[in-house]
Order: structure tokens, then C-alpha cells, then sequence
């Protein structure tokens, strides 16, 4: 898939599945949204931040919460890796948390499982 970046074309002609096809919008199944946002996002354009929209339109509550809970329980932790072999040090993220961010091992357990 080519880099959806500055693309001259009038937005307001395109259907939902117009925006899907050419880049604008990464939907899916979660196995989808995983690879597609591994592949083109993170390791194409090289995007350590992302903002998601789980909710578009009139989509209804429990829908919505549905969305959350699949991109947390079976994208997010795919992707939680994505920048560990880089040296990559995330700038905008607060000093103080950049350190409790990283799970200490303490007498042979882990901080983030006590």
C-alpha cells in the first residue's frame, strides 16, 4: 500500500470504504489493525505516538466499548514492543514516568506484577 501522506484528492467524494482502501483509515479485524498499524505506521513512517479513534459517526455505546476493549486486549499489547530494540527514547512522555514505564525486577520479581 502506498504512503497515505498528502494525497491531492477532494475528501468529501470518498466512502467509508474509499478512506479504508487508500490509507486514510486502518480498520479491521484486530489482527488487521494490528499488522496494518505495525507495518505502515510504526515501522513506515516511523510513529512512536498514536491517536486512535475507536467510535466514528453514530456508532452505538456498547459498540464503542466493544472497539476499547478488542484495541486493548488484542492490538495494543502487539505493539507495546514496536520501539524496545531502537534505543528510542519517547520525548513528550513525562520524565518521572518514563522511568516507572520500564518494569524493575527486584529480588527476582518483577515491580510490574507486584
Amino acid at each position: 500500500m502506498a504512503n497515505p501522506v498528502r494525497r491531492a484528492e477532494n475528501p468529501k467524494g470518498l466512502r467509508y470504504r474509499d478512506f479504508v482502501e487508500k490509507g486514510y483509515v486502518i480498520a479491521g479485524s484486530p489482527a488487521t489493525v494490528r499488522d496494518r498499524l505495525r507495518e505502515e505506521v510504526i515501522q513506515g513512517l516511523r510513529v512512536g505516538n498514536l491517536m486512535v479513534l475507536l467510535q466514528i459517526g453514530s456508532m452505538p455505546h456498547e459498540l464503542t466499548l466493544e472497539n476499547i476493549d478488542l484495541f486493548a486486549r488484542e492490538v495494543l499489547p502487539h505493539l507495546r514492543d514496536a520501539w524496545d530494540d531502537g534505543g528510542w527514547v519517547n520525548h513528550w512522555w513525562p520524565e518521572r514516568l518514563r522511568a516507572s514505564a520500564t518494569p524493575r525486577v527486584v529480588a527476582g520479581v518483577s515491580t510490574s506484577q507486584a
